[in-house]
């Protein structure tokens, strides 16, 4: 296997989906002063940002998409890619997105829309993961398809 092959359906990749999912589900807004960031001066952190331990991180990380900081930071690569069965940054790239779309953030108070769900379903569906330990967060009465 090559390191840019990517791996569905692997354990690490559920458990960084479910930690991820549940992190922005539970902060219940997006990580955004000037834009998204992997931490606000508030405290808020991102899909992203969630991952990276206080003594890891840096203001010089912000405004960045993942790939751009794991080049730019080797211990946050190393560990960026120790959450993924194959180092490929593709799910935390697509969870990145998930957080920075505004369609996953209600716009009339916090937490998470609609929208959060459907784009969270998709992205499990494509790399072969399930919402079965996310799915309790949901507080809407129906399950994206």
């Amino acid at each position: 296997m090559t390191a840019t092959q990517v791996v569905f359906g692997t354990d690490l990749n559920q458990q960084t989906f479910d930690r991820v999912i549940t992190h922005l589900v539970t902060q219940g807004q997006r990580a955004y002063d000037t834009g998204c960031k992997y931490r606000t001066s508030s405290g808020l952190k991102c899909a992203v940002g969630c991952l990276i331990p206080d003594e890891m991180y840096h203001p010089e990380m912000e405004h960045q998409s993942v790939r751009t900081l794991c080049n730019g930071f080797e211990n946050v690569n190393a560990l960026m890619r120790s959450l993924t069965d194959n180092g490929s940054l593709d799910l935390l790239y697509e969870l990145q997105e998930v957080h920075d779309s505004s369609r996953s953030w209600n716009e009339d108070g916090p937490g998470v829309s609609r929208g959060f769900w459907y784009d969270a379903k998709k992205l499990a569906d494509r790399f072969e993961l399930t919402m079965d330990n996310v799915k309790h967060l949901n507080v809407y009465a129906w399950e994206p398809s």
